[in-house]
Formats: C-alpha cells, sequence, structure tokens
C-alpha cells in the first residue's frame, strides 16, 4: 500500500493560522461596523471552517491518499472515500493563481469522491518528499503502470545442506547411470606401488 501525506509541520502552522483568523475575525467583527465587521465575519467563517479539517490531518499524521493496484482511498476534510481504480475517470495537475500573485497547483483525482466529483491536494501542504506535485503525479502512474512482482519465496535448506555430498540421481529414467570416478590405491598422498 502506499501513501500520501501532508508535511505535519505544515499542517500545524495552518492549524495556528486558522486560531488566528478565529481570534481576530471575532475582534473585528464585534469592534468594527460595515465592512470592517462584514470581513470579520468571513475571517471567523473561514477559520471555524478549516481548523477541523486541519486538525483532522494533523491528529492522522498528515495521511491524504493511500493507493495499492486496485483501490485508491482518499482522506478528506469530512470524510474517507475508497474507490476502485476503474471508477476513476481522469488524473490531472491543475494550477490557480490568485490577484495574478501568488499560485498554487492541486493533484486532482476524478471520481465520485465526494459532491465535487473529484478529490483535491494541494501542493503547499504536500510533505517534502511528494514535492512537486509532478512528480507525485508520476510516481503514481508509474506504480500504477508497472508489473506487479511476486514476492520471492526464501530457498529452504534441507538438512546439512552444504556439508552432506549431494547422492541424489541426475540422470533420466531409463538412462544407465554414470559411474563415480575410481580412487586411486594408497590415498593420502601416496602414490601406489
Amino acid at each position: 500500500m502506499q501513501t500520501v501525506h501532508y508535511s505535519t509541520a505544515r499542517v500545524f502552522a495552518m492549524c495556528i493560522a486558522m486560531l488566528g483568523f478565529i481570534v481576530v475575525g471575532v475582534f473585528m467583527w464585534s469592534g468594527l461596523y460595515g465592512k470592517g465587521a462584514f470581513a470579520g465575519a468571513i475571517l471567523t467563517i473561514i477559520g471555524i471552517c478549516g481548523l477541523p479539517a486541519m486538525a483532522r490531518y494533523l491528529l492522522g499524521g498528515g495521511l491524504i491518499l493511500e493507493y495499492d493496484r486496485t483501490f485508491v482511498t482518499f482522506h478528506g476534510v469530512l470524510s474517507t472515500t475508497r474507490l476502485r481504480w476503474d471508477e476513476v475517470t481522469g488524473i490531472e495537475i491543475e494550477e490557480q493563481t490568485y490577484n495574478w500573485v501568488a499560485k498554487n497547483r492541486f493533484l486532482k483525482i476524478k471520481g465520485p469522491f465526494s459532491f465535487l466529483g473529484y478529490a483535491s491536494m494541494t501542493e503547499r501542504l504536500l510533505a517534502k518528499k511528494h514535492r512537486p506535485i509532478g512528480k507525485l503525479l508520476d510516481q503514481i502512474t508509474d506504480y500504477l503502470e508497472s508489473p506487479e512482482v511476486a514476492p520471492q519465496q526464501p530457498v529452504r535448506q534441507t538438512g546439512f545442506g552444504s556439508v552432506m555430498p549431494d547422492t541424489r540421481s541426475t540422470g533420466v529414467i531409463g538412462e544407465q547411470p554414470v559411474a563415480a570416478p575410481q580412487m586411486r590405491a594408497g590415498g593420502f598422498g601416496r602414490k601406489g606401488l
């Protein structure tokens, strides 16, 4: 089973940021009027919605995706969804630009993971070994396209193994046995007279 993780340090930083959004949003909402109060309410809502998701990833060790050659399991914000790979309709990288300055890339696995119709992972939160996101996409497709290799069975040693000579017949049934080489008389290095 292959796994993909978010960086726990980055998820922890996002938890702190979400707490900050809640605190600042509440102060703005309660202390300001008009647009300031509205902005404070928006910050509070973002913090309240984002904190449980970040806490879930933090407590789960950053696990976002598990896959093998048969199934893919996405650990989303609200639930965990497991699908067969034949239910997945595509995998792509999507880049989003915010105000022509900040960019973020997402890996989207299309399929009935959520009401949006895809599972999404952000490159910003991925653990270092899974970045850049193009490398992660290559790892997933290489794993799925490589042939499955059966684990090798260990060679079983029987008896004394290499200590005892092999006395098994190597001939074919019906064939005359091969005679063993004859020992010279005398032995122990002396020549026979």
